[in-house]
Parts: C-alpha cells; structure tokens; sequence
C-alpha cells in the first residue's frame, strides 16, 4: 500500500505541529537497539510506523520508553492509540472548531476531520490526565505490526462520523458519553478495555489522573504518569547524576529549547544537546521536513539522510510538514580536521579527549541521527533500519517553505524548530 504524505492545511492556534508522515508502507520486524554508538549510549525500543500525522504522540513515546528502559530494563511498548484515542476525545468535546477542519472533497461534498496535530505540552497534559497503557492491552492488534492499522482506521471511521454520523452535531459532540461510545467504535475496542476504561475514568469521563483525588487503577493495566518509573540525566553545577523518579516529573523537568537564529547562539544550544546525548538522554527534536531533501539513491554516501544538496539537486519544494523525532547519535567535525563518526564505539575513559573535543565551540556538527516513525524500512540511513541522519546544512537552512495551500512558496525557514533537553543540560 503507498502512502501519500499529507498535512493539515490548517495549522491551530495553539501551534499544534502538522506532522509529516513517510510516503510508503514499512513492514513489520525491527529489532531493539544494541547502543553501541560513537558518542552516545541512548537506550531506544524497536522503530514503529505511524500510518496517521501524530509524530508528536510517538516522539513522545519512543522518548517514554527510552526512559523506562533506562530505568527498569523493560522494554515496555507504550500505546500510541491510547494516547491518539484521548486527544481526539478532548478536541472533539472541546467545543472548539479549530481542532475540526472543514473543506470539500473530490466531489464537492463537504467533510470533517479531527486534527492529527499537536505538541510536546498537549503531549504532556493528555498523560496527566490519562496516563500510559501498554498496547498491548490497549489495541493488541498494534502490537504485532509496526504501522498502526488501528490508527489508520479509527481516523476514517470518526471523521465520517463527524461529517454525516453521530458526531455530526455540535451538541452530540459535546456528550461525552456519546463521544467516548464513538470513540471506542472506531477503535475497535475489546468490551473489556471498554470496562477498564469506565472503571478508571467514569463512562463520561467525570475523572481523570490530574484530579485532586485522582482514580484508583486497580485491576486495570492503566498507569497514573505519577507511577511511571522512568530514569535519565541531571546536570548540575559540571555533574551529571542520574534521576530515577515517575514520568510526571519528568515531564514537569525537561524543558523544550527553541533553536536560536545567530550563529553562536545555536552552536551553544548544539553543545547543550551533545552533553545531554553522552549522559545517554533520549533528546527529542522538532524539524521540518521536505522530502526532497531525503536522499533516495542506495549508492549515495548520504543515502536515506535529509540533506541540503540532494534538496538543491531536486530544484525545488517537495512535499513539506512539521515532524517530531528523539535522537540517536550524531557525527562531528574536530578543529583538527578528525571526524568522530556516528556508530562507532568509544571508550569513555580512554578517548575522553575525544568526548571534550567535540564539544569545543570551534566543532562542527555534521549531523544529527534521529529514530524515526516511518517504520524500519524507509530510506534506513546505513542499515540502521528506522533511523534518519539530518544533516546540518539543512537543519540550519535556511529552505524555502510553503503556505498550507501552496501557492506561495517563497518563505524561507530554518528547518531545526527545538530541542527537548533533560534538566540542566
């Protein structure tokens, strides 16, 4: 099955994020991460595919496992259709139409569809409020593929909904009863997750985690974000030491970084996000994504990466949209000519030198790899399936970029929006 890429053309007032998704199908079989990298030691669970624009819910994800896996030694598949399920049920019984994007299909006929979008914060307030599940025990159908078909499915069935079913109403969108009997339609299911879900939230949804008194969870595979047990860096003061405590602190902790505009500036915030990477965080990014920039051609030295001078060589905009990612590893330029290269194994202590050098202002990043969701087959950057290396020429940019119709596409923009650091990094 191919894929075209497709954003919304309406970017929300909240700054959600369009996400980018790949042009074709991966299938499933990608294994968990050795974490035998140059510089880092990032542990990462296996790559999956989103079929629908949510990058930010599987950014948020692979960042969550990472953590737990740090933390536990469990490779816990965190469910993004959990996650999906609740945004759109809080967008939907807003009450708001910006979260709903109206316009005309082929035929002229009028449609509605929830917005996939979102961000880092929106990410963070649904798991206050709602917690984490595994897939598993969410939508087990997902936990044997690496694209969410569930997703993929439930994003149809609830906007015909919202077009000329159920939904169709502004005052049937605000039952929360009504929406949450939809929603649980759409996605298919089980009468047991049903039940759970009932138990824990209230069949309208009277209770959830952020709640004073928040509900109890017992008997239900759903967890309170505040029994999350996750694990990463903190520096303080030229230390680093290690912080075992719940994902909701770890949400309160990690801060997102805008990347700066002047040259010196960004290579300070680049220094930050390197020392972040050799504490073994997984540090999450936002970019921009035009696929004329990914290096298609398997004999390339570049191949499967995002590159300025395969965007130049194409002479023109690909398809565009906003993406969010967790990083892996990166390559790095010495002031002695020396390239420390990504996938390539260091000793802490014996090559410390090397560890310093690269931070020194005068290094120069060559790229960023980043685990990616498009699946493990996708363009996979040096057999390294499910990953991407982003190189800094584009990140710095600056690229042209295209209004939400396209029929501008003179702006230009730096394609590196944000890093999520962990706390004083």
């Amino acid at each position: 099955m191919v894929r075209n890429a497709s954003f919304l053309a309406l970017l929300l007032a909240s700054n959600l994020i369009a996400c980018s998704t790949a042009e074709v199908q991966a299938p499933e079989g990608a294994d968990e991460e050795s974490n035998e990298n140059a510089l880092v030691d990032v542990s990462h669970t296996p790559v999956e595919d989103q079929s629908i624009g949510n990058c930010w819910i599987y950014a948020k994800a692979s960042w969550t496992e990472s953590m737990h896996l740090r933390a536990t030694g469990e490779s816990f598949d965190v469910s993004q259709s959990y996650w999906t399920y609740w945004d759109w049920f809080d967008k939907i019984t807003s009450g708001s139409s910006s979260y709903l994007e109206t316009k005309k299909d082929s035929a002229g006929k009028t449609t509605v569809s929830v917005s996939t979008g979102g961000s880092w914060d929106v990410s963070n307030n649904l798991i206050r409020k709602y917690g984490v599940v595994s897939e598993v025990d969410f939508a087990p159908d997902d936990a044997v593929t690496e694209m969410s078909y569930v997703q993929e499915l439930a994003e149809e069935a609830i906007n015909a909904s919202l077009t000329s079913g159920v939904l169709s109403t502004s005052s049937a969108r605000k039952n929360k009863k009504l929406v949450r009997s939809e929603l649980n339609n759409a996605f298919m299911l089980s009468a047991t997750v049903v039940a759970s879900m009932n138990q824990v939230f209230g069949e309208s949804t009277e209770r959830n985690f952020s709640q004073t008194s928040a509900p109890s969870t017992s008997g239900t595979p759903f967890i309170n974000a505040k029994a999350f047990q996750v694990a990463y860096p903190r520096l303080s003061k030229s230390t680093v030491s290690e912080t075992k405590t719940t994902l909701s602190e770890a949400m309160n902790s990690w801060v997102s970084v805008s990347y700066p505009s002047s040259t010196s500036s960004r290579r300070a915030l680049q220094i930050r996000a390197q020392k972040a990477l050799h504490a073994s965080a997984p540090v999450a990014i936002s970019w921009k994504v035009d696929f004329n920039a990914l290096d298609r051609i398997s004999t390339s030295p570049t191949y499967g990466s995002f590159n300025m001078k395969t965007l130049l060589g194409k002479g023109t905009v690909g398809s565009q949209g906003s993406h969010q990612t967790v990083l892996e590893d990166y390559e790095v330029k010495l002031p002695d000519g020396t390239t420390l290269e990504a996938g390539i194994t260091l000793d802490p202590v014996a090559d410390k030198s090397k560890f310093d050098s690269a931070l020194l202002t005068t290094s120069e990043i060559v790229f960023l790899r980043t685990k990616n969701s498009w699946g493990s087959t996708y363009y996979p950057t040096e057999g390294k399936a499910g990953y991407h290396d982003l190189y800094m020429d584009y990140l710095n940019g600056p690229i042209d970029w295209c209004n939400s119709d396209r029929s501008s596409c003179t702006t230009k923009t730096t394609p590196l929006t944000a890093f999520v650091l962990p706390p004083g990094f």
